[in-house]
């Protein structure tokens, strides 16, 4: 099926005092197919060609995610009434994001994105 990779897991750790929070998520996304790009040429003779004779694990296969690890972390803390602090980095870990056709040796292209970081201060008004 596209875009379900058979393997997936979440992790996501929390601690929470009164007036600190803290979270990290660690996930992973195996490879998935993204689009079917392959053509059997018993299937569909004369179709096309697959110059490089690899078959769906050549670089005329499907199209692949590749595989996706990512840690995000995240903390808060609340000083008084309705005044906290919070920060967070995502994919703390700078993983890859791409594509493969038909084998990982493929790759036909890679994104990569670094961490994104944030912080700022909150105000809940009317908070008691």
């Amino acid at each position: 099926m596209i875009d379900q990779p058979n393997n997936t897991w979440n992790l996501s750790p929390t601690y929470d005092t009164k007036r600190f929070s803290a979270r990290a998520g660690l996930t992973y996304n195996g490879s998935s197919v993204f689009s079917y790009n392959w053509i059997s040429p018993i299937s569909a003779p004369g179709a096309g060609a697959d110059p490089s004779g690899l078959g769906p694990k050549g670089p005329s296969g499907d199209i692949w995610t590749l595989p996706h690890y990512q840690a995000d972390v995240q903390a808060s803390y609340r000083f008084f009434r309705g005044l906290s602090v919070q920060a967070s980095v995502l994919n703390l870990n700078n993983e890859v994001y791409g594509y493969y056709q038909g084998s990982p040796q493929f790759v036909n292209q890679r994104e990569f994105y670094k961490p994104s970081y944030d912080a700022g201060i909150r105000y809940v008004f009317g908070h008691d």
